[in-house]
């Protein structure tokens, strides 16, 4: 009898934003969205959120999403602190870390850019 090996599904992390952007100085709230794009199930998946000099989350950084089934999402919400000069694009590092049905485990990591607005008295 052969063997067989599992592809592990691809987790794709998008950025969801109100607003799209992060007012410097000062913090914003900043929605992830950890969506299984693939076709078999993740177990244990576990998203890690990196701080830098130019953005620091408030919130934990270490969130546990259990499992996630094919084409099923999950949003986690983060306060960050904007420290960068505005006008730039700063990186928030996050890291992925799941199981595929046989118990091997995968990490993956995103480097995701945020646009940096000023403050402004009319916002």
């Amino acid at each position: 009898m052969r063997g067989f090996t599992i592809e592990p599904s691809k987790i794709l992390v998008e950025v969801n934003s109100f607003p799209k952007n992060i007012y410097t100085p000062g913090s914003s709230n900043l929605t992830l969205t950890v969506r299984n794009s693939g076709d078999v199930p993740l177990k244990n998946v576990l998203v890690n959120v990196g701080t830098s000099a130019q953005l620091i989350p408030i919130t934990p950084t270490t969130y546990y999403l259990g499992d996630l089934n094919p084409n099923e999402s999950m949003n986690i919400t983060l306060l960050i602190k904007a420290t960068a000069v505005a006008g730039q694009t700063a990186s928030l590092n996050v890291e992925l870390q799941y199981s595929d049905i046989t118990g091997k485990t995968y990490t993956q990591s995103r480097s995701l850019p945020i646009e940096l607005t000023p403050v402004s008295i009319y916002n």
